[in-house]
């Protein structure tokens, strides 16, 4: 059975703390805000079937992150109360609390007293502990360096691209440029590694929110050596865990999205690629087929054989 015990100070620390984890984890959803979205070039016919459900998946995640935020402030602001409450643990009422707590201006007034809390804005407790982050984080939003599909086409048949340039030269001279190979792979093209760059987004962000959850467990560790019975024991299981979990699950899902758009990504280039190939091997094909038909098209002219010489006659 748990005793009571509850040293209002570091009850006031936690407080300060999960109120600084609320506002990390309201910076890591606006940071999935600015950077989960596709922002790049996302017109082309198979890559733009991704724009809505990215829109949605980083609106989501973005909201899903803010509520922790919200609920991790709030929770915060309760702590301060709770060590205003224990300040005084003789009267075991609101008295201590009530002394410190002020109204909010416009709010209706409402009767308190030593057994009803009052309402309003509460003081900051005094001669607070400190609780620290051990785990830290950067947001440091990833960049889409756009490659250029003539660079996969010299990769794969640099002749190709060479032809294709020459192309492009020529029917740009006469009036019209001609693109063949834009006109060839122009379903799958598109900025692909704007995929890798939303992907990492999320893996920054998912890290992030997984080192504020280790940090809320590092100090809940801490409280309970000062906080002890039926209040403690509620906020840490019916609160303080869950939110915990909530944090970290957001670690590793993160990883795998990034994981997954790197695979979408790469695929993708693949495609480019073997479209490339496949138009190299055409073009082989039908040089090869043009140089057969000449060699069997029967030559005109001169030949040997064809009429008597002048001194086969007599």
């Amino acid at each position: 059975m748990e005793e009571f015990n509850a040293a209002p100070g570091e009850i006031a620390g936690l407080g300060v703390l999960v109120s600084s984890l609320g506002e990390d984890s309201g910076k890591i959803a606006d940071f999935i805000d600015q950077n989960g979205p596709p922002s790049g070039d996302f017109s082309d016919a198979i890559i733009s079937d991704l724009v809505e459900p990215l829109r949605t998946a980083a609106e989501t995640t973005c909201g899903r992150m803010r509520d922790i935020g919200v609920a991790s402030t709030s929770t915060g602001i309760e702590l301060n109360k709770a060590a205003w409450m224990y300040h005084d643990q003789e009267q075991k009422n609101y008295a201590a609390l009530n002394a410190v707590t002020h109204d909010v201006p416009s709010a209706a007034p409402v009767e308190y007293g030593a057994d009803i809390e009052r309402p309003g804005q509460t003081d900051a407790y005094g001669n607070v502990a400190t609780y620290s982050k051990p785990e830290t984080f950067k947001l440091d939003p990833p960049s889409a360096n756009k490659e250029d599909v003539a660079d996969l086409v010299t990769e794969v048949a640099g002749w190709l691209g060479d032809v294709n340039e020459t192309i492009k030269s020529i029917t740009r001279t006469i009036g019209t440029e001609v693109n063949p190979l834009d006109m060839v792979l122009s379903p799958i093209t598109g900025n692909w590694n704007e995929l890798k760059r939303i992907g990492e987004s999320y893996k920054v962000a998912g890290n992030a929110m997984e080192a504020t959850g280790k940090n809320l467990d590092a100090s809940v560790s801490r409280v309970g050596e000062y906080w002890d019975g039926k209040a403690a024991i509620a906020f840490e299981e019916n609160w303080a865990r869950r939110q915990i979990a909530a944090m970290k699950w957001e670690g590793p899902v993160g990883r795998i999205v990034n994981d997954g758009l790197t695979v979408v990504a790469n695929e993708i280039r693949e495609g480019i690629k073997n479209g490339a190939r496949k138009v190299a091997i055409a073009n082989d094909i039908a040089s090869a087929t043009e140089i057969k038909s000449t060699l069997d098209r029967p030559r005109e002219g001169y030949e040997v054989g064809s009429e008597r010489q002048p001194w086969e006659d007599g």
